[in-house]
C-alpha cells in the first residue's frame, strides 16, 4: 500500500466513524452538519477540505462563515480565535487539539532496549491483564471499557514494563516511569505497527498536540501527522441531538 493509500484509508476511516460518505475528506468544499453526539463542536483536516459536527445552535453561524473557507487554514490562530469567542457565548470553550499520525516512514528502525523481551497478548487472554496490572498503564488499556483487540506486552526483570494496544487501528503506549527514555515506547509502537499492518488495517497514533514525548515518540517509530482535530467538551443542553 502506497502512502497516498494509507492516507486515504485513514480518511476514509474517520468519515464512516462519522457517518459520512467515505469520500467526505476528498471534497472540494468544507462539509459543516449538525452533531449526532453529545459534543458542542467538532472540526478536523487532513491536509485539504474540513469537516464541522457542530450543535445546532452555531450551525449557521459555521456554515456562514465556513463554507467556502480554505480547510488548512480554518485551524490558524486568527480562526481559532473567532471560534473561541462564539463558543464562548454559549458558555463553550476548546478543549483540545488532536493530531492525527499514519505510519508512511516504513524504513525507521528502532532497536529493542537491552534486556527486553515481547509477548503479543490476544483478546481472550487481555481480560487476565487488565486485573494483573492495577491499572498502571492507564494510557494504553482502558480498564473501564476493556476494547482493545490485542496488545504487545514489554517484559524485564519478570514483570510488564510496558504496553501498546491496539483499537479499531488506533496504537496506545505506556511504559512505567522508571523505563521511559530508553526508546521502549517508540519501539512497542512501531512493532504493534507492523502487527496491525499484518493484519490488513492502516495503523494510526493519536496524540494531544501538547504532549511532547507522544509526539516524539510517533515521529521516532516512523508516523508523521496528517490531520487535526479539535474539539470541545461533552455538553447537551442547548438542544442537540443525544448520545448515538
Amino acid at each position: 500500500m502506497t502512502k497516498q493509500e494509507k492516507v486515504k484509508r485513514i480518511k476514509a476511516d474517520f468519515a464512516t466513524w462519522w457517518g459520512l460518505a467515505e469520500d467526505a475528506f476528498e471534497q472540494d468544499k468544507n462539509i459543516i452538519v449538525e452533531k449526532s453526539v453529545n459534543i458542542f463542536f467538532q472540526c478536523i483536516h487532513f491536509g485539504g477540505n474540513a469537516v464541522f459536527k457542530v450543535d445546532k445552535a452555531i450551525l449557521e453561524w459555521c456554515k456562514e462563515k465556513f463554507g467556502d473557507a480554505v480547510g488548512v487554514e480554518i485551524f490558524d490562530g486568527e480562526t481559532l480565535g473567532d471560534i473561541q469567542a462564539k463558543l464562548h457565548e454559549y458558555g463553550e470553550s476548546i478543549l483540545g487539539q488532536d493530531y492525527y499520525f499514519a505510519r508512511l516512514n516504513e524504513g525507521m528502525d528502532i532497536e529493542r532496549p537491552e534486556g527486553v523481551s515481547i509477548e503479543l497478548y490476544e483478546k481472550d487472554r487481555l481480560a487476565s491483564l487488565y486485573d494483573s496490572t492495577d491499572e498502571k498503564f492507564p494510557h494504553a488499556l482502558d480498564y473501564d471499557e476493556r476494547h482493545e483487540e490485542f496488545a504487545l506486552l514489554a517484559w524485564k526483570g519478570g514483570k510488564i514494563i510496558g504496553i501498546a494496544s491496539c483499537h479499531e487501528a488506533s496504537i496506545s503506549v505506556d511504559v512505567l516511569v522508571e523505563f521511559r527514555g530508553c526508546g521502549l515506547a517508540s519501539y512497542l509502537t512501531k512493532e504493534i505497527a507492523l502487527e496491525i499492518e499484518k493484519r490488513g488495517d492502516v495503523p494510526v497514533y493519536i496524540t494531544w498536540s501538547d504532549n511532547i514525548a507522544s509526539v516524539r515518540t510517533a515521529i521516532n517509530a516512523g508516523f508523521v501527522p496528517i490531520g487535526s482535530w479539535v474539539w470541545t467538551n461533552h455538553d447537551n443542553v442547548h438542544g442537540g441531538d443525544e448520545d448515538d
